[in-house]
């Protein structure tokens, strides 16, 4: 056998070992990371290393007339099929990996019918004119030559100012690909297969070109996919970082959060106590004058004032998640209807309402004044962006979770003004964030209503786009309807009494008007100062038919007296007060009660008969 095709079959030989270890490079990144460019590129190696040892294989069988020979159609065709298919698919790799997405099927489709055809036509037309046949493998050799230099030079140019090596460098091993397609071309253009000694020269030499820039392409390839493989892990790093960098914000944030939360905690006890004693003397001055005398409209607007601080109090209770929940079971479209008034008033004259309720009753167990505290967040904020007038949805309605099943019920607040940013949305539940100009806002309106709905077991969420509204939809878990309250009779009608009742309250102030508001109503009171001094007086005072004592107390404050009474005097009903519980949870008892600061004199009166009512009857 001569040595020119020998040397052929070696540089043959050499091409489909290169393409094997291409293709088990990228093989290999491909069970890493499986990524649709990966298998093109790896099963595109793997097609072009069996075209070349069909090639040598062809060469070795009739040396003489050689591969490209008519007279060995079916290996030529399996050849050039096969070549063609490898060299359209890994073009489609680079450019689904360019464009940062798979292909699609239509466009996978396309590739392997493209291959097919171009590699089919040369051997099929015509079969048996060595002549034509030439021809047509000139004009293909040629063409592809023009496919690889406009496919590389287009990945180069895509990647010409990346300070990566691999994208440049497979660019150009792509185009230089094209040399020794034209050698190809060139040498069967000088004679027919293999029969002349020019041709074949031409072919070893063409062989040559084509094996190094096989080695220099799948030497490319691999460096970009190594590359590509840092820089994922650089992004994993970095995102690891944004990840790490967030949750510090959010520790710090909660951490605000908590020292806001005591802050608010200490706040709301003492504030309480000032407005007990501010309501509690309010009201029973009123009580004391005249029917007709004008100064009831001055303590009127005394008590107004107070209740307004103490809505102010459980608004940052509620933000911070330490306002007492007292949650029961209600019917959502009667408090929405009973708010619409309030609602109707707060948006003015120039938005237009529209209260939608479901053909069934919505049921939900939550605190209904802190439900009642959200929608009037959110028709305020309605108000600031509709401040040229606009309209208002306000829904309910009843619903199935699709993914557990379970009911629901959800209510929707819907506006027609200048609609938030994505921005915005982001951040519109964050504590303190106001788009509003200062003093204008606090940022706690929202903040607390997601506070007040996440607490309740439910979601509030938002839809808005610029120009358009936003929508805010809370849903919260439906429940059965409330069983009928109890029957009631006259003894359980009167607030007043004759009985021994304990007042246990280390703020003075407050502990007179307990006492003031008790006494009137006819109840014989003891006053205690804290735990301890009440434990002097229990022993001392005859018959006590139900004890009134604050929570937050020095020396002996309510957990510990609470623990007490429960062992000592386990009969003897309890009502516990405070502006703030804290942590302290009431005994779960019949014979115990909570009663929140601040209260009016009718307010401890009515619960002072209540459990002493409740006690007698049991």
């Amino acid at each position: 056998m001569r040595s020119d095709v020998l040397a052929y079959v070696a540089l043959e030989v050499a091409q489909a070992l290169i393409a094997a270890l291409a293709a088990a490079a990228h093989f290999r990144f491909h069970r890493q990371n499986p990524e649709q460019f990966l298998g093109l590129w790896g099963w595109s190696w793997l097609a072009l290393a069996t075209a070349r040892f069909i090639g040598a294989l062809g060469v070795l069988v009739a040396p003489q007339q050689g591969l490209l020979d008519p007279h060995q159609p079916v290996l030529s065709f399996v050849v050039q099929v096969t070549s063609y298919l490898a060299m359209l698919t890994l073009v489609a790799g680079a450019f689904a990996l360019i464009r940062g997405r798979p292909l699609s099927t239509r466009w996978l489709v396309g590739v392997v019918g493209g291959g097919l055809l171009a590699g089919a036509l040369p051997v099929a037309i015509p079969m048996f004119e060595a002549t034509r046949f030439t021809v047509q493998f000139v004009v293909r050799t040629a063409a592809g030559a023009l496919v690889c230099a406009v496919v590389g030079g287009w990945i180069w140019w895509c990647h010409r100012a990346a300070a990566d090596l691999g994208p440049r460098a497979t660019g150009l091993s792509i185009a230089a690909f094209s040399l020794p397609l034209l050698g190809y071309a060139w040498a069967t253009s000088r004679g027919a297969g293999y029969s002349a000694e020019l041709s074949l020269d031409g072919l070893v030499l063409a062989g040559i070109a084509h094996t190094v820039v096989s080695a220099a392409m799948a030497m490319s390839m691999i460096v970009w996919l190594v590359e590509l493989e840092r820089e994922r892990g650089r992004a994993a790093e970095r995102e690891l970082h944004r990840e790490l960098e967030a949750r510090e914000r959010r520790l710090a944030l909660a951490e605000r959060m908590e020292s806001v939360g005591r802050l608010a905690g200490g706040v709301a006890h003492d504030f309480n106590n000032l407005l007990t004693v501010v309501k509690g003397n309010g009201a029973l001055l009123q009580r004391a004058l005249p029917s007709g005398s004008p100064e009831r409209e001055w303590l009127d607007e005394i008590g107004q004032a107070a209740d307004r601080g103490a809505g102010l109090i459980r608004q940052l209770l509620a933000f911070a998640r330490r306002q007492p929940v007292e949650p029961r079971v209600f019917e959502v479209g009667e408090l929405v209807t009973s708010v619409e008034p309030i609602v109707r008033r707060l948006l003015g004259e120039n938005v237009a309402l529209t209260v939608r309720l479901g053909e069934a009753p919505s049921w939900i167990r939550a605190d209904p004044s802190r439900i009642e505290q959200v929608i009037m967040n959110l028709a305020a904020n309605a108000k600031d962006a509709m401040a040229e007038g606009g309209r208002c949805d306000l829904a309910v309605a009843n619903l199935v979770d699709p993914v557990s099943g379970l009911a629901r019920v959800r209510l929707t607040f819907t506006d027609t003004g200048h609609g938030m940013t994505a921005e915005v949305q982001a951040r519109v539940f964050e504590p303190f964030f106001s788009t509003k100009p200062p003093g204008f806002g606090t940022g706690l309106g929202l903040a607390t209503a997601y506070g007040v709905i996440e607490q309740a077991g439910g979601t509030i969420m938002v839809d808005s786009e610029v120009g358009r509204g936003t929508t805010f939809t809370i849903t919260m878990p439906a429940t059965d309807p409330a069983p009928p309250p109890e029957p009631t009779n006259a003894a359980r009608n009167s607030a007043g009494g004759t009985e021994w009742v304990m007042v246990v309250e280390d703020e003075a102030g407050v502990r007179r008007v307990a006492s003031r508001a008790l006494a009137g109503q006819g109840y014989r009171v003891v006053e205690a100062a804290d735990g301890i001094e009440a434990l002097d007086l229990l022993a001392r005072t005859p018959q006590l038919a139900c004890i009134v004592s604050d929570v937050v107390m020095p020396r002996l404050g309510g957990a510990q007296f609470a623990r007490w009474l429960e062992q000592r005097y386990p009969e003897v009903p309890v009502i516990f007060t405070s502006g703030y519980t804290g942590s302290f949870v009431p005994p779960a008892s019949s014979r115990t009660t909570f009663l929140q600061k601040p209260y009016t004199p009718d307010d401890l009166a009515a619960a002072v008969r209540r459990v002493i009512d409740r006690a007698r009857f049991q």
